[in-house]
């Protein structure tokens, strides 16, 4: 992923934190954030009918919102969501591309500890479909 696309998810990522009061970034907040189009991770997710909407009120049953306003232009990332970022580049390597959001995607759905692969699971998505489908998406 170049440093561009990497600030846009990860400020989308912050600012759905901000948004439920959360003073840190956690694997649904990048879920969340993966959604916004363009991007093969958003169409994979479109594809199963996967918006934000439905990915925030998904996440909402599984965490509290916090009444907390978070104004701080950085936020640490959980444990979670730092396994996530690192196994985004595993992905990306074992596929043979350069990394992008799709990446970020299938950390999320190998992640057991996070918010995300349970929401993701939840909603049916499998790490191998998913796998496929982004490597189809990159060759066209």
């Amino acid at each position: 992923m170049d440093a561009e696309g990497r600030r846009s998810i990860m400020k989308l990522a912050r600012l759905e934190a901000a948004r439920l009061g959360h003073g840190f970034i956690a694997t649904e907040h990048v879920l969340i954030a993966l959604a916004e189009p363009p991007g093969i991770a958003a169409r994979v997710l479109a594809e199963q009918g996967l918006d934000r909407e439905r990915l925030r009120d998904e996440s909402a049953r599984r965490v509290t919102r916090s009444p907390t306003t978070i104004t701080r232009p950085q936020l640490p990332f959980t444990p979670s969501a730092k396994r996530v970022l690192e196994r985004s580049v595993e992905e990306a390597r074992a596929l043979g591309q350069e990394i992008g959001p799709e990446h970020l995607l299938l950390a999320l759905l190998g992640e057991p500890d996070g918010v995300a692969s349970q929401v993701l699971a939840d909603l049916g998505l499998e790490l191998g479909a998913v796998r496929e489908r982004i490597a189809e998406l990159a060759r066209t």
